[in-house]
């Protein structure tokens, strides 16, 4: 069936990404959202169980965007795209 982690509207989410990334073990979905809080584009990870919202991942720059994100095959590192920080 279909399960729907993440919805505009729902959580204060106003934006989601089409671009996700499997965690390797399948438990998380990894994307890009904007909420009515934080209005950055920026990382959330949901689990698949969609018991709980997706939380923002710790540590990012609030004023950086993030436009595409990839899980590596171990699970240790992501790779994110984004565009140049103007001078």
């Amino acid at each position: 069936g279909l399960r729907v982690l993440a919805a505009q509207g729902k959580e204060g989410v106003t934006w989601i990404m089409d671009n996700v990334s499997w965690s390797p073990d399948s438990k998380q979905v990894l994307t890009v959202l904007t909420t009515r809080v934080n209005p950055v584009k920026q990382l959330y990870v949901a689990d698949i169980d969609g018991k709980t919202p997706p939380k923002a991942l710790p540590k990012q720059p609030q004023d950086q965007a993030c436009y595409a994100v990839a899980w590596s095959p171990d699970g240790k590192k992501i790779l994110v795209a984004t565009p140049p920080k103007k001078r």
